[in-house]
């Protein structure tokens, strides 16, 4: 640029009326040499730093205290699953009944071991001795034994030769309720499945063992 032709000119005019002095020389050469500052650039981020995600706040966990279910409830439901008005049967009545049907179970087993069919028929309906107390009906159950030599000719081989080798050794856990008056005594297997080991029915307020009638 043509001004700075003129900077030797402008030195020496100022040296001239102002005196020699090389500091002021130094202050006025600095004037015109002096470099613009640098704009200084803002810092770059570090692009490989991974950027953490904000942490939220944790909620607290707040555990439901656990409900305990009675195992005597949860049988009352099963005994009665079947019936089409579960409320006719009350949990006291399915308590007394329970308790009733086990201990003529516990009778009939003391029964079977001293094959006392007297005191058998005791516990046995009306309508199942007179059913199995017919000729046509023992040979139906006849029919229907593994060993073809045993023959039923009375009620009393029924009782020894069918009664008694069912269910010796039968164990018996729930009730099951068909009807009101009317029970299954099961034992009920580690997969929930049950086996039916009695039928009873109740006579003049007494539960009493019914034989199933056969086709």
């Amino acid at each position: 640029m043509k001004f700075k032709k003129f900077i030797p000119i402008f030195i020496f005019v100022s040296l001239f009326f102002t005196g020699c002095n090389p500091d002021k020389f130094a202050f006025l050469t600095s004037l015109f040499s002096k470099k613009p500052a640098p704009v200084q650039q803002p810092a770059e981020e570090n692009k490989n730093e991974i950027q953490q995600p904000a942490q939220l706040p944790v909620e607290a966990v707040v555990e439901e205290p656990e409900i305990e279910i009675d195992p005597l409830e949860e049988e009352y439901q099963r005994s009665i699953i079947n019936l089409d008005n579960r409320d006719e049967v009350t949990r006291s009545e399915f308590s007394k009944d329970k308790a009733a049907v086990l201990s003529d179970i516990s009778d009939l087993s003391n029964i079977m071991e001293t094959k006392d069919y007297n005191s058998w028929l005791k516990f046995i309906d009306p309508q199942s001795i007179k059913y199995y107390s017919n000729p046509s009906n023992l040979r139906k159950a006849q029919n229907k034994l593994p060993n073809k030599r045993i023959q039923l000719k009375s009620l009393s081989d029924y009782f020894n030769y069918v009664f008694i080798p069912s269910r010796q050794r039968s164990q018996v856990d729930e009730i099951r309720y068909i009807s009101k008056n009317s029970i299954k005594a099961v034992h009920v297997k580690p997969d929930g499945s049950i086996v039916v080991y009695y039928y009873f029915t109740k006579v003049d307020g007494q539960w009493l063992v019914h034989l199933p009638e056969l086709e």
